[in-house]
């Protein structure tokens, strides 16, 4: 994902991001973009996934842009980090449900974005 900065564009315009970018938190991200304003923390979950691991990714994506934005506002950026979980799959009702209450981002790809 970190190759494919095009695919967040909802999220601002970004440069090419880097995977497995350590957080203050010791957690690592799938892939990481910044543009210097704004950064974008990427959880990916593939096809093969269980519900439960995709429930789990929704749980990360909220701790994720939590760290994000406490990490800008310990160097006195706006806040404004976020976070978006990438799956293959779609999400069964239930977790649907979980996504939009705990308000993750969620964005369904291309099963072909495996074999990258």
């Amino acid at each position: 994902m970190a190759s494919h900065p095009e695919e967040f564009v909802d999220f601002g315009c970004f440069p090419m991001g880097s995977n497995e970018k350590l957080l203050s938190s010791g957690d690592r991200l799938d892939a990481h973009f910044d543009n210097g304003r704004h950064r974008l923390a990427v959880e990916v979950k593939t096809s093969k996934c269980s519900e439960d691991e995709l429930q789990r990714g929704v749980y990360q994506a909220v701790k994720y842009r939590a760290v994000l934005r406490a990490e800008q506002k310990a160097i006195r950026h706006v806040p404004n980090g976020e976070a978006v979980l990438v799956s293959t799959r779609a999400p069964n009702a239930e977790t649907r449900a979980l996504i939009k209450r705990l308000q993750v981002r969620f964005q369904q790809v291309p099963l072909e974005a495996e074999q990258e």
